[in-house]
C-alpha cells in the first residue's frame, strides 16, 4: 500500500470521528429532541451499531497500517546502512584483498600470474627455488600441475637456464640454503633432523680454467667437503667446498647457523679421525668422557661428534690384515674342495693403493663368515699358531658393531644388529666390548 494511501484513510477515519462526536454531541445538548417512531428509533439503533461496527474496524486496520509502517521505517533503515557499506567497499580495492587471501599459498609473482592470466617476464629467485624443490620430486608430477590445473610455475627450460647458471664458487653454498629452506617447508620434523659429514679428497693438482666463471684455479692438493644428509630421512646436499681448507670452529659454527636458519636441525657431526679433524675436536672439547658440544644458534641443544665408522673399519682392516691367522688359513683353505669362507681371498689381504680406501674390502675380511671359518678351522685344530680364538673374536665382535654403525632399517631381517639403534642391551653390550678392546689395544707399540 503507498504512502498516500495510507494517509487518505486515516483522514477519513479522523473525519468520521469527527462526524459521529458532533452527531452525539447534538443528540445530548438538544433542548428539542424530536419524537422517533419505534420504526425510525430501530433504523437508528441499527445505523448507529453499523457505524461503531465500522469505526473499529477501521481502528484495526489503523493499527496494523501502523505497524506496517514502523516495519517499512526499520528495513528502510537497513537498506540504508547496506547501501552506505556497499558505498564505502568501492573505496576498498578487491585484487587487494584476493592477494591477502592467495599469500599464505602462493608467491607475490604466482599470485599476479593468477590475476593477470599471463606469464611474468622474470620469475625471481623464491620462485625458482620453489619449482626446483617440486621439479626434484617428480617431472612427471610438475609437468602436470602446470599443464592439468594451470599451476603457476615456470617452465622446465626456465630452471634449466637459471641451474646453467648457478653460482658454485668455493665457500658456503648459499644459493644451495635458498633451494633448502623452500624444500623444508613439506618435510616433516624428523626428516629435518641433519647430521654434517666432511672429508677431505684428493684432487689433480693442476691449473683449470672455469669457462662458465671466466677464472682459472691454481693447483691444489685437496678439497674439503660438507655433506648434510638426513639422520632419518633419505636425502643428501653438499654445501661447502673449499680447496686447501681446514675446517675449523668458527667454519662449523657458521655452516651449523646457515642449516639451522633453513629450518633444518642439526644433531651430530660425522668426520675421519685425520691429524686436521682430531684438531678440531680439541678445540670443540671432544673427548672420551665429553662427546658433544653446544648448538651455536641454541645452548640448550647439543651437537654429537661421531667418528666415521667406514674410516674406523678401514683403520682396524689395515691392522687385521697382518694377521698370521688368515694367511695360514688362506694357505689351508688351498687345499679343501669346499671354501668355507667364499669371501675371504688373498687380495683382501694385500690391498694396496686406492683399494685402501674401498670400504667393501674392509667389510668382507672383518665378516662373520671369516669369524665363523677361523672358528672352524680352529677347532679342527688345523693352525699351528694359537691365537686363532682371539683372532676369530675380533673379528665377530667388528662386524657386529659396524652393523650397530650402519643400521639403515628400523627392523632388518638378517641381523638383529643391523636393527636401527634404540637402546637395546645387545646393542650396548657390544659398543661396550669395542670401546673397552680399542682402550686397551696395543700393535706395534702404538695405544688405539
Amino acid at each position: 500500500m503507498s504512502r498516500r494511501r495510507q494517509r487518505s484513510l486515516v483522514s477519513e477515519i479522523i473525519l468520521h470521528q469527527e462526524q459521529e462526536e458532533t452527531a452525539h454531541s447534538a443528540i445530548i445538548t438538544s433542548d428539542e429532541v424530536p419524537v422517533l417512531g419505534s420504526s425510525d428509533f430501530q433504523k437508528l439503533q441499527e445505523r448507529i451499531t453499523e457505524l461503531e461496527e465500522e469505526n473499529q474496524y477501521l481502528r484495526n486496520h489503523n493499527q496494523q497500517l501502523m505497524i506496517s509502517q514502523d516495519k517499512l521505517m526499520r528495513d528502510k533503515s537497513a537498506l540504508m546502512k547496506k547501501l552506505k557499506s556497499v558505498k564505502e567497499s568501492k573505496t576498498v580495492n578487491i585484487p587487494d584483498q584476493v592477494k591477502n587471501i592467495l599469500a599464505p599459498h602462493f608467491t607475490s609473482t604466482q599470485i599476479d600470474v593468477l590475476l593477470r592470466k599471463r606469464r611474468p617476464k622474470k620469475w625471481s629467485d623464491d620462485d625458482i627455488a620453489l619449482a626446483l624443490s617440486l621439479r626434484s620430486v617428480s617431472i612427471k608430477a610438475y609437468r602436470f600441475l602446470r599443464s592439468r590445473f594451470n599451476y603457476p610455475l615456470p617452465c622446465l627450460s626456465t630452471l634449466n637456464s637459471w641451474v646453467s647458471h648457478f653460482a658454485c664458487e668455493p665457500g658456503i653454498l648459499s644459493p644451495v640454503f635458498k633451494i633448502m629452506n623452500e624444500k623444508a617447508q613439506g618435510m616433516s620434523l624428523q626428516n629435518r633432523l641433519t647430521v654434517l659429514s666432511f672429508d677431505e679428497m684428493k684432487v689433480d693438482e693442476t691449473w683449470t680454467y672455469d669457462k662458465k666463471a671466466d677464472r682459472v684455479y691454481s693447483p691444489h692438493k685437496y678439497v674439503q667437503v660438507v655433506m648434510a644428509r638426513g639422520l632419518v630421512g633419505n636425502w643428501k646436499q653438499p654445501i661447502f667446498y673449499k680447496y686447501d681448507c681446514k675446517m675449523t670452529t668458527a667454519l662449523t659454527y657458521e655452516i651449523i647457523s646457515m642449516l639451522e636458519a633453513s629450518n633444518f636441525t642439526c644433531v651430530a657431526i660425522v668426520s675421519d679421525m685425520g691429524g686436521q679433524n682430531m684438531a678440531l675436536w680439541k678445540s670443540l672439547g671432544i673427548n672420551m668422557e665429553q662427546t658433544w658440544f653446544r648448538n651455536p644458534c641454541d645452548d640448550k641443544r647439543k651437537i654429537f661428534v661421531f667418528a666415521d665408522a667406514p674410516h674406523l673399519i678401514k683403520l682396524v682392516r689395515n691392522q687385521v690384515a697382518d694377521s698370521s691367522v688368515l694367511k695360514e688359513y688362506l694357505d689351508k683353505a688351498k687345499d679343501q674342495d669346499l671354501s668355507v669362507a667364499f669371501r675371504l681371498y688373498e687380495k683382501l689381504l694385500h690391498v694396496k693403493g686406492e683399494e685402501r680406501q674401498r670400504v667393501k674390502y674392509a667389510v668382507k675380511l672383518l665378516s662373520n663368515s671369516v669369524s665363523s671359518a677361523v672358528q672352524y678351522f680352529g677347532a679342527k685344530n688345523m693352525f699351528q699358531c694359537t691365537n686363532w680364538q682371539v683372532t676369530a673374536d675380533v673379528i665377530g665382535m667388528f662386524n657386529k658393531w659396524f652393523d650397530v654403525m650402519n643400521s639403515r632399517v628400523p627392523v632388518d631381517d638378517t641381523s638383529k644388529y643391523r636393527n636401527s639403534f634404540s637402546g637395546a642391551t645387545f646393542h650396548t653390550a657390544i659398543l661396550e666390548e669395542v670401546i673397552s678392546l680399542v682402550s686397551d689395544m696395543r700393535i706395534q707399540g702404538r695405544v688405539f
